[in-house]
């Protein structure tokens, strides 16, 4: 019985190491027929034209108003340095488009950042599907001497318990990995990225005060007091 309990138990580590190193196919629109056997990454919107309102709406979010934004302009407010990574040392607490059709989004460990963290994240994307927001991240894991580049994709929704609100997950891969299958994984990780995820401290001021965040008509909505 034992032997086979630690058989069964090597056999899940080693599928789920396989699944995280496993690519994501990255796409620009959902194929209407999928592999059974890959995970589909689409990222959110980042076009320019539609985005030009993040900097007004970022001040009045900050003046305490209430606001609603759009992917494009998410996408254009992180990309403009909203969100950048840290790289610094942290512990687990509390919780490229493709052209032409579906892209293996391929791992590799040539040219890649050297870090003391077991996982270092690039400036995250969003995209609003459905009722849920997308959030994904271009992360470097670095474990048991081995470096690769691998997807972080988190959908979920915005729950406020006491006076904070926060971001829950309902599903979250790590590479091809459904980290939302093991208890606890899912919400132990983005902690995690949470807490290493450097906000200018405006934002972070303003996030304190909201008081409801939800994902209506498209866009996602920050309420204020």
């Amino acid at each position: 019985a034992l032997g086979a309990v630690l058989g069964l138990t090597l056999g899940a580590v080693v599928a789920a190491a396989y699944l995280v190193l496993k690519p994501v196919v990255v796409v620009t629109q959902m194929p209407k027929e999928r592999s059974l056997t890959s995970v589909y990454y689409q990222p959110g919107s980042a076009n320019k034209a539609k985005s030009t309102d993040w900097p007004a709406k970022q001040n009045q979010f900050i003046a305490g108003t209430t606001v609603q934004v759009t992917e494009d302009e998410l996408n254009a407010w992180s990309l403009a340095g909203g969100t950048p990574p840290r790289n610094a040392k942290a512990k687990p607490v509390e919780a490229g488009q493709s052209s032409g059709g579906p892209q293996p989004a391929t791992a590799t460990k040539k040219e890649l950042p050297v870090t003391d963290t077991f996982l270092t994240t690039k400036v995250p994307n969003f995209r609003i599907v459905g009722d849920a927001l997308q959030i994904g991240w271009r992360c470097t894991l670095n474990a048991f001497g081995l470096t690769r580049e691998v997807a972080l994709v988190a959908t979920g929704h915005f729950e406020t318990s006491g006076a904070q609100v926060s971001f829950v997950s309902d599903k979250v891969f790590l590479g091809s990995c459904p980290l939302h299958w093991l208890p606890g994984a899912s919400s132990e990780l983005l902690a995690y990225v949470f807490k290493n995820q450097k906000t200018p401290d405006n934002i972070r001021l303003a996030w304190a005060k909201c008081t409801a965040a939800s994902v209506v008509d498209g866009g996602l909505k920050l309420v204020q007091p």
